[in-house]
């Protein structure tokens, strides 16, 4: 249905908006790439087309492919989201030397992981525009969800949120596992995701293929 849209779409443009069209081809999807390289080859149009669009293997586009594709662009966005993060905030860290007191590190950890990881989202979802990078905050969110729901049923004292969002570690490293590991990762990838889902509204993909 698409591809006989685009076929249809492309035939009646004239052979000017069809050069305009072929002098940018990063500025479409590769459907609209490969129907626009057939108009022109029709049309004997003498315009160089990529050959990355002319020689692509027609088992490109097949649903397997499309799926290891978008499983990769998730498991991508996710690391850049959780470890792209944490290595850039270690290296401020570094430069910033020991806090002073327990609130402060805290507020550094929050400050540092939501700042760097909608800053890493913009970038590489203002060069890269993809869909997966607004999902990255599925599994982490679901496992701290699950975590929190463990907590709460092994602990009666009240201090939960505490806990998760705010831990004293100064009674010992163990009272902050839970926050570095479940809490900070689940913040990381649902800001990065929140940029990902901004960046995708504001700026998406453009494509010159109708709407069918």
């Amino acid at each position: 249905m698409q591809s006989a849209a685009l076929v249809e779409h492309y035939s009646s443009k004239t052979d000017d908006e069809l050069l305009a069209l072929a002098a940018n081809p990063s500025s479409l999807v590769e459907e609209a790439q490969l129907v626009l390289a057939t108009e022109l080859r029709r049309r004997n149009l003498a315009v160089p087309i990529p050959t990355s669009i002319t020689s692509q293997s027609p088992h490109r586009n097949t649903p397997v492919a499309n799926f290891f594709r978008t499983v990769g662009s998730l498991l991508l966005n996710l690391a850049i989201a959780i470890f792209g993060t944490a290595i850039i905030e270690s290296f401020i860290w570094s430069r910033m030397g020991q806090s002073r007191s327990m609130f402060e590190v805290i507020t550094r950890e929050w400050l540092f992981s939501v700042t760097i990881a909608a800053l890493l989202s913009f970038v590489v979802c203002r060069r890269w525009p993809n869909k997966a990078a607004m999902w990255v905050w599925v599994l982490p969110v679901l496992f701290l969800a699950f975590r929190v729901l463990l907590y709460a049923t092994n602990k009666s004292d009240n201090s939960m949120w505490e806990h998760f969002l705010a831990p004293n570690c100064i009674n010992g490293k163990a009272e902050c596992r839970d926050f570095l590991i479940f809490t900070i990762v689940a913040a990381r990838t649902v800001v990065y995701s929140l940029v990902g889902w901004v960046s995708w509204r504001l700026w998406p993909k453009k494509t010159d293929s109708p709407q069918v």
